[in-house]
């Protein structure tokens, strides 16, 4: 399989921590330690070009996230600095004039020959503090479910805010979620439509001694009681696989390997009394099924199967970042080597590598 990589000098100061893409693939944002975001844009010479540059945060920035396109270019930032903030992008048009310098960065030429200029910035549009300690994760809901975002954070709080104005990107409400897991580090929005939505948070901090934080992530149903389920490894990023007319959630989990389940949903099954403590669902490793039960008393069932890709089995090397292509059959994953590995299923879920991509 030939793969065109190509190198961006993006001139962060620091190290880059999260590079997001939007939905169309044609605009790439950057995060770094230095504090600032970088958004570049491709052209149609298949060149990234700088769109604008700008200090974001008080303390390293973690990821970054695209809404979908229906609500605007809108990207929000998470820190160290324990903050998440909301950006829209704003462009202008004024007339150049002489000796008079600009400090944004234009767009399609001007400032010579009486041409108008164009310049983009990106405007801070919401600042959510809730945070106690670092904010580590961030990711929007999947268009049908609306302008919601999903945080999780160092204080084991996972939070998802409704914005209720989308031009004013207004804050309605914000459910915070105790996962009592330590160090949450990511989290992952299900995108089906024909299913209830989940939301999946994984924590970092594999080597816990207090039972009540050595999960590795848990699954929660929208607006409903927190779900548990499989015990992994420290878990650095996890990933929903787009939908498109399966029948079952597919989830991706990055840690010293991949870690990839189905949760398929099905209407019989057996009740179960619910378990002590507030959480609802329990599964080790080996688990074939979950019972899935509500605050409300209606229960179904979750049938969890789970496929492992062993990552470099000789010297257990972590996996940092995962994504799915927009079909949800290819997984790029990238590793602590800086090397890129594609994954493919076949009809009988069996996973291989289809190349490795080394910078």
């Amino acid at each position: 399989m030939f793969v065109a990589m190509k190198s961006i000098p993006v001139q962060h100061r620091d190290l880059i921590h999260d590079v997001a893409y939007d939905s169309y693939g044609k605009r790439l944002a950057t995060c770094s330690s230095d504090q600032t975001v970088k958004v570049w844009d491709l052209d149609s010479d298949g060149e990234w070009k700088l769109t604008c540059s700008w200090r974001a945060h008080n303390g390293s920035i973690w990821r970054l996230a695209w809404a979908h396109p229906e609500f605007g270019q809108i990207l929000a930032t998470c820190s160290f600095d324990r903050s998440v903030c909301i950006w829209e992008e704003v462009t202008t048009t004024t007339a150049p004039s002489a000796g008079v310098g600009v400090a944004s960065i234009g767009i399609g030429g001007g400032g010579s020959g009486g041409r108008p200029l164009t310049t983009t910035t990106f405007e801070k549009r919401a600042h959510l503090v809730e945070s106690a300690l670092s904010v580590t994760g961030i990711q929007f809901a999947p268009r049908h479910v609306g302008l919601q975002l999903g945080t999780c954070s160092n204080d084991g709080y996972l939070r998802i805010y409704q914005f209720s104005d989308i031009m004013q990107i207004s804050v309605l409400y914000c459910e915070a979620i105790h996962t009592k897991m330590k160090n949450c580090s990511c989290i992952a929005w299900s995108q089906s439509r024909l299913h209830p939505t989940l939301i999946a948070a994984g924590c970092s901090d594999a080597g816990a001694t207090d039972a009540a934080c050595k999960d590795s992530f848990q699954v929660y149903e929208l607006q409903e009681d927190s779900r548990k389920f499989a015990k992994t490894p420290g878990v650095n990023d996890l990933q929903f696989a787009p939908s498109l007319g399966r029948s079952f959630h597919l989830l991706a989990v990055a840690s010293q390997q991949i870690s990839l389940y189905k949760l398929r949903l099905s209407t019989g099954g057996q009740q179960q009394q619910q378990q002590s403590g507030g959480m609802l669902l329990q599964a080790s490793q080996s688990s074939s099924s979950l019972d899935v039960g509500s605050s409300s008393g209606s229960t179904g069932r979750y049938a969890l199967s789970c496929i492992r890709i062993l990552e470099y089995q000789r010297c257990q090397m972590s996996v940092w970042r995962l994504s799915w292509n927009v079909l949800g059959t290819v997984l790029a994953s990238s590793l602590e080597d800086g090397t890129v590995r594609l994954w493919q299923g076949n009809y009988a879920d069996q996973w291989k590598c289809l190349t490795v991509m080394t910078p």
